[in-house]
């Protein structure tokens, strides 16, 4: 049962990513100041410079840790769409992992958040190189 509403570009149109409050709001603060203006129930979020598909990338990557890049979701995209919602992420939590599928020709590639602190940590790709690497 989600109780928030993320809307943006689809198309021609709009589409929506639903949400839950109680996971959104701890880590985008910006959201949580204009959720307290907010009156309605179920409050909808307009972001509409950006696609539903990198929304629902975003909401891949806060709740389950890592989501696949396209040409919509990239490193650049994800982060000026996480700057707008305020969810501060250090770019060293980051992990820019290339991951090979058997699903056809298809290689995607993904968004990681590793722990910084566990005992066998992952190098991240500085973001300058990430960002050049997905322009390839």
């Amino acid at each position: 049962l989600t109780d928030m509403e993320l809307i943006g570009r689809e198309g021609e149109g709009w589409g929506c990513v639903s949400v839950h409050r109680a996971v959104i709001l701890p880590l985008c603060p910006l959201i949580g100041i204009m959720e307290k203006d907010v009156t309605k129930e179920d409050p909808k979020i307009i972001l509409p410079q950006f696609s539903v598909e990198l929304l629902q990338a975003c909401t891949d990557l806060i709740y389950t840790g890592s989501t696949r890049t396209t040409d919509v979701v990239t490193v650049k995209n994800m982060l000026e769409l996480m700057d707008s919602l305020g969810l501060n992420m250090p770019l060293n939590c980051l992990l820019l992992e290339a991951r090979e599928e058997h699903t056809g020709l298809k290689k995607h590639s993904g968004l990681e958040i590793t722990e910084v602190s566990s005992i066998a940590p992952r190098q991240p790709v500085p973001l300058d190189i990430a960002i050049w690497q997905t322009r390839e």
